[in-house]
């Protein structure tokens, strides 16, 4: 197999011809489906169409197509008892990886009867639900400076610049206000997506501030992650 190179001949150590003809697969499979992209993965070269990072996200947005494999629970497969992480954790992994320009691959599995866990379907729903109503600033958005700072993270599309809120362990009912930088002078209208309410804010010249009276609180303290429309 002329694709193992140095940094992953350890893993390819088997006692066995492993070569699955690659080359003849990705020609038959781009008849069908041509653009399909295909990842070899740990082998460099014309096979890995896209970055694999397991288990963890980059500290910046990448050049090159990527996705982070992270597993809902601890394992990729079935394992009694295990512990997933949050509806909430998952989004927020999600928007880590959405502002570096990344998608997420979900792992989850089924025991031997083809069930899944009842938190696995809880949390589906809820992530489900939540990218629903947020979706205008998640498909087809790019990252946008400084990417994530504190609890707040950015992306933009069409001119207009998506800011997801996430409401951390400092949030409390009597917040009366966010500050939210942006590294533009522009004057924006602002909303919040799939807030029905008009929001009171002032422009300053690099920042603005979003005035939370008792129905926004109420909203973020509800939604937890909320998303701001500058346009």
């Amino acid at each position: 197999m002329n694709t193992i190179n140095e940094r992953v001949k350890e893993f390819c150590n088997y006692p066995y011809d492993l070569d699955i003809n690659i080359d003849k697969i990705a020609e038959e499979a781009r008849k069908n489906q041509p653009g399909l992209i295909i990842v070899d993965r740990w082998v460099q070269g014309k096979y890995e169409n896209y970055l694999t990072p397991e288990r963890k996200i980059p500290d910046r947005p990448l050049s090159v197509p990527w996705e982070s494999c992270i597993t809902m629970g601890n394992a990729w497969g079935y394992v009694p008892n295990d512990i997933y992480k949050s509806s909430e954790e998952i989004i927020s992994l999600l928007i880590d990886i959405i502002v570096k320009g990344g998608n997420l691959l979900l792992g989850f599995g089924p025991n031997g009867n083809g069930e899944l866990n009842l938190k696995i379907y809880e949390n589906l729903e809820e992530i489900g639900s939540w990218i629903e109503k947020n979706s205008e600033a998640i498909y087809g958005s790019t990252p946008y400076p400084p990417f994530k700072e504190n609890n707040m993270a950015y992306v933009t599309k069409n001119n207009a610049i998506y800011i997801f809120y996430l409401n951390d362990k400092n949030f409390n009912q009597k917040i009366d206000q966010i500050t939210i930088k942006l590294n533009t002078s522009k004057l924006y209208k602002v909303r919040i997506l799939n807030y029905q309410s008009e929001i009171n804010y002032k422009h300053y010249s690099n920042s603005y501030n979003i005035f939370v009276d008792n129905n926004l609180r109420e909203f973020i303290y509800k939604n937890k992650i909320i998303t701001f429309k500058f346009f």
